[in-house]
């Protein structure tokens, strides 16, 4: 069964200068195999997403528009359109991984998904921020 932690950011809410924090510093999650977590961003302008991520074993981090991961979430595949952006497999990377990500203006879903046949954990070393590109 595929799981969804799901955690919106809203530059709406902003100035439009302003970070919105995504997930916060500390947070950690386990993600066993073949499953997700999902982290929902509705960008009011093209933006970008940075932090420092964790990772024990391995994980790969897509980004979808709504109805990429709704195709995502049905067959659990990953097909060569059922994503915008892949990290590829990052794997064992416990000195940090830096995300930075280009998402543009609407919904974008940020999908950290576990592709090996053990649980994997995620830590987020930074806070996730969602802020305006430029």
């Amino acid at each position: 069964m595929l799981a969804a932690f799901v955690a919106t950011g809203d530059l709406r809410r902003t100035s439009g200068s302003s970070p919105t924090i995504l997930v916060t510093k500390g947070t950690r999650d386990l993600i066993p195999f073949g499953e997700f977590d999902t982290v929902v961003i509705d960008a009011k302008a093209a933006s970008e997403v940075n932090g420092t991520v964790v990772i024990l074993f391995a994980l790969i981090v897509y980004t979808m528009t709504t109805q990429q991961f709704t195709s995502y979430v049905k067959t659990a595949n990953v097909s060569v359109d059922g994503y915008t952006w892949s990290s590829g497999l990052i794997q064992n990377d416990t000195s940090g991984h830096n995300l930075d990500i280009q998402v543009v203006a609407g919904f974008t879903y940020l999908v950290f998904a576990n592709p090996l046949p053990i649980q994997t954990l995620v830590g987020f070393s930074t806070n996730l921020i969602l802020e305006a590109s430029g």
